[in-house]
C-alpha cells in the first residue's frame, strides 16, 4: 500500500464507516420563555449555591456539581455525585410555583449497586416523596425521560441519590410545566452533515423542530409540506418517511438499522414529487418537539448524486399555518455505502475504521470486528477487511485478516 491521496469516493466511504459508532447532535434551539434549564449559564464545578432561570440550586459543595463532560444537549448538566444520600435542592423561582409537572432527562452512571434515586417536594410546609427512580433510571446515554406530577404550590424540590463512590446520576434539560394553553414559540428545520447510505433502511435528511410552552389544550400537527429541491434524481429515492420523535433531538447511530425504531410514523410522502403535502395527526408536547424526514435509497442509486429535503410549511389542527425557518444552509447529502453495520455477519459492532488505496486503485477498508459488543478491551476483537475493485461501487465479502482468538487476556 501507499499513502497516495484517495479518490473522493474513498473519502466518503471513510465517513460511512465512522457513522456506525457516532451519536450525532444538532445545535440547541433557544428554550421557550422561563421554566427550562440545561444548566448552560452556570459555572462548571462543585455546587454550593447558584441561581438560574428556574430558581436557586443548593448543595454542600461535595454532593453535586455542574458537570461539563457529559450532557443530553448543550455543553453541560447537573451531576449528583456517588455516595450515600447525596442531596441537591432547588428552590423554585416565585413566579414558577404554579408548575404542575417536572420533566428532565437522566442517566445512571454505572450498573453497580446500590442505586437509589428519589425526589421530594415541599408544598404548603410539608415534604412528600413524589418520585422513586430506583428501578427506572437507565444506564448511560441520558435514555430516561422523567416526568413527575407536582403538588399544588410546590416551593422546593429535593433530589437524593445513593450510589457507589465516583458514580451518581446526571440530570439535564429540566423543565417546569405550567397549566396554561399551549402556544408555539418557534419552528425550524435543521440538517445533519452526514451522508445518505445505500443499505440502510432509513437515513435522516432533515429535522423539524417545533418549540411550544403550556400543557393545556395541546396543539396538533395536521399537515407538513415537504420539498426535495436539490435532489439530483428523485429516482434515487425508494421511500420517504416522516417520524415523530417526541422531545428527543439526537439519533444514536450505534444501530443504524433501528435508528428510528420506537418513533411514531407521521406520514409517507411520494418520492416522485418534488413538493407535496403530507397529512397526519400528531399531538405536540410541552417543550421542543422533533420530527425527522428520512429517505431509503434504491439499490441502484447513483453514488455521484446528492439527496436533499426540507419542510416549507406546517399546518396545525386549529388552522394555524407556520413557515419553519431554516437553521443554516440546507444540506445536499452525498450518497454512499453502509459498508458495515452492527449485526452484519452476526457481529454486534464494528469500530475504528481505516481506509487506503493500493497502487492499482483497489480500495481496502479495515476495522475492528467486535464480537462481544461495543466495549473496548478486554474483549473478543478481530480485525476485518473489505475490498473494492470498482472505486467503491461494490464490495467483496468481509475477510478476517487478524483472528485474535476469544481470550481477552491475549
Amino acid at each position: 500500500m501507499t499513502n497516495r491521496k484517495p479518490n473522493p469516493l474513498a473519502s466518503l466511504v471513510t465517513l460511512l464507516t465512522l457513522c456506525c459508532t457516532a451519536v450525532f447532535a444538532l445545535p440547541s434551539a433557544p428554550a421557550p420563555p422561563g421554566r427550562t434549564t440545561g444548566f448552560e449559564e452556570l459555572k462548571a464545578g462543585p455546587l454550593t449555591t447558584i441561581t438560574d432561570r428556574v430558581g436557586r440550586w443548593t448543595s454542600n459543595g461535595k454532593d453535586a456539581e455542574i458537570h461539563n463532560a457529559h450532557r443530553h444537549s448543550g455543553r453541560q448538566c447537573l451531576r449528583i455525585n456517588g455516595g450515600k444520600a447525596r442531596t441537591c435542592e432547588l428552590e423554585i423561582a416565585r413566579g414558577y410555583r404554579d408548575a404542575h409537572q417536572l420533566r428532565f432527562w437522566a442517566e445512571r452512571w454505572t450498573r453497580r449497586t446500590p442505586f437509589e434515586f428519589r425526589i421530594h417536594a415541599l408544598a404548603e410546609g410539608t415534604w412528600q416523596q413524589v418520585y422513586n427512580g430506583d428501578k427506572r433510571i437507565k444506564i448511560g446515554g441520558f435514555l430516561t425521560k422523567v416526568q413527575v406530577d407536582l403538588p399544588e404550590k410546590t416551593e422546593k424540590l429535593r433530589f437524593i441519590c445513593t450510589s457507589p463512590e465516583k458514580s451518581g446520576i446526571m440530570i439535564d434539560d429540566l423543565k417546569l410545566s405550567q397549566p396554561t394553553p399551549m402556544a408555539v414559540h418557534e419552528a425550524g428545520v435543521h440538517w445533519l452533515q452526514t451522508p445518505v447510505l445505500l443499505g440502510q433502511p432509513a437515513n435522516p435528511l432533515a429535522q423539524i423542530r417545533i418549540t411550544t410552552s403550556g400543557s393545556l389544550e395541546p396543539l396538533t400537527v395536521k399537515e407538513l409540506t415537504i420539498a426535495t429541491a436539490g435532489t439530483t434524481a428523485l429516482a434515487d429515492i425508494d421511500r420517504l418517511e416522516i417520524f415523530y420523535a417526541g422531545t428527543e433531538r439526537e439519533l444514536n447511530h450505534r444501530d443504524p438499522k433501528r435508528m428510528f425504531e420506537g418513533m411514531t410514523p407521521f406520514g409517507t410522502p411520494q418520492a416522485d414529487d418534488e413538493v407535496q403535502t403530507v397529512n397526519g395527526e400528531q399531538v405536540l408536547e410541552d417543550g421542543q418537539n422533533v420530527l425527522w424526514i428520512t429517505a431509503t435509497l434504491n439499490n441502484n442509486a447513483d453514488q455521484s448524486h446528492r439527496v436533499a429535503a426540507t419542510c416549507t410549511r406546517i399546518v396545525l389542527g386549529d388552522g394555524t399555518i407556520i413557515k419553519p425557518a431554516p437553521a443554516g444552509t440546507p444540506v445536499r447529502k452525498r450518497i454512499g455505502v453502509a459498508l458495515r453495520n452492527g449485526g452484519d455477519d452476526d457481529v454486534p459492532a464494528y469500530r475504528i475504521p481505516g481506509l487506503d488505496t493500493t497502487n492499482s486503485g483497489v480500495l481496502i477498508a479495515v476495522y475492528d470486528v467486535r464480537r462481544n459488543g461495543w466495549g473496548d478491551l478486554p474483549g473478543h476483537i478481530d480485525v476485518g477487511m473489505s475490498r473494492s475493485t470498482d472505486g467503491g461501487h461494490s464490495w467483496e465479502p468481509m475477510k478476517v485478516i487478524m483472528d485474535m482468538g476469544d481470550d481477552p487476556e491475549l
